[in-house]
């Protein structure tokens, strides 16, 4: 993937890196320090850009011209999504399973990796032994994940927490960091 010219956090000078951090709290977060709702923050971001392009800012448009490119990717990814093919295992329906799948390519120009979604009936070999080593990858991650989220269910079983106790609280009451309990050894 050719980039014939910078990313928009490329174009920043530091003052208006700044400037557009600051945009970004303030859109993001109360005079609490609380995080806003998402659509909430989506709308505030768009109007603060709006406002800082009228002002003269020239890294709001870049902002605003970025925005709307990312956007127009995910509306494109969004829709790719709805290509589907129909699997069966041990010949029992499934799922209905993306047709498309991400798989890194390396660009033979510029030597840069990038992701790029292919049809699942436009794979080779090599390709199709890449989307298997990818959801092996995967795998290993979910079990990792499972792993850690069954210790700390236990931690909060035996800090005798309600559901509102968050694991930070649990921790504290029985006097170990979350390190020590996701590397301590698994019961018999």
């Amino acid at each position: 993937m050719r980039r014939d010219k910078p990313t928009f956090s490329q174009m920043l000078s530091p003052q208006e890196r700044r400037e557009y951090e600051e945009l970004l709290t303030d859109a993001g977060y109360d005079e609490n320090n609380r995080k806003r709702p998402s659509g909430e923050i989506a709308e505030r971001v768009h109007k603060f850009l709006l406002d800082a392009e009228q002002a003269g800012k020239p890294w709001a448009k870049w902002a605003l011209e970025d925005d709307a490119r990312a956007g127009h990717l995910k509306r494109f990814t969004a829709w790719e999504a709805t290509k589907r093919v129909i699997h069966t295992l041990d010949g029992e329906r499934i799922v209905a399973r993306r047709a498309v799948m991400a798989l890194r390519v390396k660009d033979p120009e510029t030597g840069e990796w990038f992701w790029r979604g292919e049809d699942l009936a436009q794979m080779v070999r090599p390709q199709l032994e890449e989307v298997m080593l990818y959801a092996k990858r995967r795998r290993h991650s979910d079990a990792v994940l499972l792993a850690t989220a069954a210790r700390l269910l236990r931690l909060l079983d035996e800090a005798e927490a309600d559901d509102s106790t968050k694991v930070a609280t649990a921790l504290q009451k029985v006097g170990l960091t979350i390190d020590e309990v996701l590397t301590m050894p698994r019961a018999a």
